[in-house]
Formats: C-alpha cells, structure tokens, sequence
C-alpha cells in the first residue's frame, strides 16, 4: 500500500491521503483512493520497455482496471491520459464511474505533496494570531485611554462650572 501523507488543500485545510509512489515497484504502478489499483498498462516507448529494475518507478504514464494509454511517453515523460474501459474514470482509470476522487487525492496526482510547508503554515498562523491578538489588545487601550480622558474633562468641566457659579 500507499504511505499516508499531509496534503494542503484549499484555504490551507489539511488532509490526508495515500502517496501511492511508495507502493510503486519495477513492475507495477499503482493508484485510486488507497493505492488499490495496480497499473495494467504502461504508457512507454518500444525503447523504453527494455529498461528495467527500479529505473520503472519513475515512470508516470500507466492506466489500471484495463484502461489503454492515449500515446506512449518516454521514461521521464508526462502522463499521456487514458482512454477507460466501461466504468471507469480518471487519470490513471483509478474511479469508479460516477464516483469522484475526494480533493486529498486530485492534490496527490497533481504531485502537490510538499510537507515541509507544514511548519511553515503553522509558523504564519501563529504569526498572524499574535499579530491579530497586539493589534486588538491596542485597539482596547486606546479605546480605554480615549473613555479615561474623557471622564476627566467632563469632571474637569463640571468641577470649573461649579466653582464658577460659586464665584458669582
């Protein structure tokens, strides 16, 4: 199987998912929701069928449950699509017709898998919530001071207006 990994997705929500790469032999590729879909056809060149061992990992165009590639690739090249059997769907023909792929897996074959932001976005939320939090705690002082000072003009003005009339 595939290794459970973070992914970011829209507006910073992080789920999980399967990086099904980690389930990638020199024999087969893998994916689908839980990397349970073994590849059925590899999208490679006749010259780049001899290649074999781990170098048939870092291939990216296959097709599973049938599916036959739309062209064929060199070793390194981009995933030329598939054309699916009854029933399937998808990149690599990994759904189930009618059953779309949840936002986890889209970022996944999309390759958006960069964990290290994860400390990076806690660092900036932080950041911004200490941000936030000296901002409305100056806003209260100010707006403190500013009730405080009038208070004791209006004092102030009362106090003079009687001391007037006592004048008189």
């Amino acid at each position: 199987g595939g290794t459970c990994v973070k992914v970011t997705g829209e507006g910073g929500k992080v789920k999980h998912a399967c990086d099904c790469e980690s389930a990638s032999n020199s024999k087969h590729k893998f994916a689908g929701l839980f990397c349970e879909h073994s590849s059925t056809s590899l999208c490679m060149l006749p010259d780049a069928s001899s290649i074999g061992g781990d170098d048939r990992t870092n291939l990216v165009g296959f097709c599973t449950n049938g599916g036959a590639c739309e062209t064929t690739v060199q070793m390194d090249g981009y995933h030329p699509g598939c054309e699916c059997q009854e029933g399937f769907e998808g990149e690599h023909c990994e759904l189930t017709l009618g059953i779309s792929a949840p936002d986890s897996v889209t970022l996944i074959n999309q390759s958006i898998r960069n964990d290290d932001d994860d400390g990076s976005n806690v660092f900036v939320f932080s950041f911004s919530l200490v941000f936030a939090s000296l901002v409305t705690l100056a806003l209260f002082l100010y707006v403190k001071r500013e009730d405080i000072t009038h208070t004791i003009r209006k004092r102030n003005l009362a106090f003079s207006s009687a001391t007037l009339s006592e004048m008189h």
